[in-house]
């Protein structure tokens, strides 16, 4: 079977399954890749599971999950992720899930942080943004992107920590739900589509902003809906308060709380959070905010102005 080579978050990959969306790389011999993916059925042991009624297990070096009519997925050690396709399954729905859980355990199992949320680039300096499900992270990176900034990563920001912190790229496409596309005036029929988890997705190609190489870490921003206010307010968030919005936000936490943390990982977090400055964003439900924002933002990197935090 033909295999492919890419490179993403930092690590090289050799798979059986085609991924475009990748950056993809030279031809990659046997040694020189860091994660292995290949399409082959899994255990009779998983098989044995599903049957009995469970789709997932979770353990330090070994992760498996099971979608229903789309594949199974077995990572082991940080460095394998083998796919079981079910038979007729919708092979592009089967990539979502590798390119986002699967690489989230594999990083788990490296113990690498990966934040969840996209990272744009102000004057050569990294900045990510996270919160939860609907808080406005790919909206803001996507209007950023935009207006001119360069693009590394959408929905995944996988850091580099030593000396200074790095984030790696991704790849170059960013997904955006429908309302998102209206408010930064995309027309919808010129993208395809998939589905999400919860709804409708649009893939927006982002190849001439995006960034092929790691850039500095230099701020991490946590977005926030709340409902009694009527403007934005932005916080730099200290002590513990700090910490715990860094450990929140890692892509997959849950996977930890499942395994236990190590306390290599917690360290990589605390280093992060001793060296880098956090924000936290919030913005009224219902309110368009975008252009607010941005303002706030380019104060606070690019020191336009002296921005006031509360």
């Amino acid at each position: 079977m033909k295999k492919f080579s890419y490179l993403v978050y930092g690590l090289k990959i050799l798979s059986d399954i085609e991924c475009s969306e990748l950056v993809a790389l030279d031809e990659l011999q046997q040694h020189e890749y860091d994660v292995l993916i290949e399409v082959h059925p899994v255990s009779s042991e998983i098989h044995e599971r599903i049957e009995d009624g469970w789709y997932s297990s979770y353990c330090n070096e070994s992760m498996w999950f099971h979608i229903p009519e789309i594949a199974t997925y077995w990572m082991q050690d940080g460095n394998y992720i083998l796919i079981e396709l079910c038979h007729g399954s919708d092979l592009q729905m089967a990539k979502q899930y590798l390119l986002g859980s699967c690489l989230g355990m594999i990083m788990l199992q490296r113990n690498m942080i990966a934040i969840h949320g996209g990272t744009i680039v102000f004057d050569g300096k990294g900045v990510i943004f996270t919160g939860d499900r609907g808080a406005g992270k790919s909206t803001i990176t996507s209007a950023l992107r935009l207006k001119g900034y360069p693009f590394v990563a959408d929905d995944v920001s996988s850091i580099e920590v030593g000396q200074r912190h790095f984030i790696h790229p991704g790849f170059p496409q960013q997904k955006l739900c429908q309302d998102a596309m209206h408010q930064l005036g995309y027309n919808l029929d010129d993208f395809k589509t998939l589905m999400g988890d919860t709804q409708m997705k649009y893939l927006i190609p982002a190849h001439e902003s995006f960034v092929y190489h790691k850039v500095p870490l230099h701020g991490i921003v946590e977005l926030k809906v709340v409902d009694d206010i009527q403007e934005i307010q932005m916080e730099l968030l200290k002590g513990q308060e700090k910490l715990m919005t860094i450990y929140r936000n890692i892509y997959r936490i849950e996977m930890k709380r499942f395994e236990g943390m190590n306390p290599e990982y917690f360290k990589k977090c605390v280093e992060i959070a001793k060296e880098i400055p956090v924000y936290r964003i919030l913005r009224p439900k219902g309110l368009m905010t975008v252009d607010a924002q941005m303002k706030w933002l380019e104060e606070i990197f690019l020191g336009q102005a002296e921005g006031e935090l509360i």
